[in-house]
């Protein structure tokens, strides 16, 4: 990520939290049983919360309960539904042994992909299952806190 890259997401998440703006609904909790990236840093397998950092929810802030993992990634809204349903989601991008979030879920209509990252639809679209190190999409339910 470039300089200017960084200090605008930085500004915004400093902003974004004078405000005082999270979601009404609140932070999103998940228990991820594998390491995964978000962007170029790696995170261990545990348990993470997830919150809006500004009103239009295009920075998220995430943040290991049990560990010192926590980043801010920029999002932009997902067309279609949840892949869990009813129930707050995470999806992942599975290509060889590496994990990806790619996606992150509300509620039924209102999703979130990180940018620069295909979502679960375009995969499935794209990719024969047939091949042995095929990209893969994991959906893993999340619970509000």
């Amino acid at each position: 990520m470039s300089a200017i890259m960084k200090s605008t997401v930085m500004t915004a998440v400093i902003f974004g939290t004078l405000i005082g703006s999270a979601r009404a609904e609140g932070i999103v909790t998940v228990k991820v049983p594998f390491s995964f990236f978000v962007d170029h840093q790696e995170f261990p397998a545990g348990q993470y919360d997830v919150r809006a950092v500004e009103d239009i929810g295009s920075v998220l802030s995430i943040e290991g309960v049990k560990n010192h993992a926590s980043t801010f990634v920029l999002t932009i809204p997902v067309v279609g539904g949840d892949p869990a349903g009813d129930q707050p989601a995470l999806v992942f991008v599975r290509y060889e042994h590496t994990y990806r979030l790619s996606e992150i879920w509300e509620s039924r209509t209102l999703g979130l992909a990180l940018q620069g990252l295909p979502t679960a639809g375009k995969i499935s679209r794209l990719q024969p299952e047939n091949e042995p190190w095929a990209t893969r999409t994991y959906v893993i339910a999340a619970n509000w806190k």
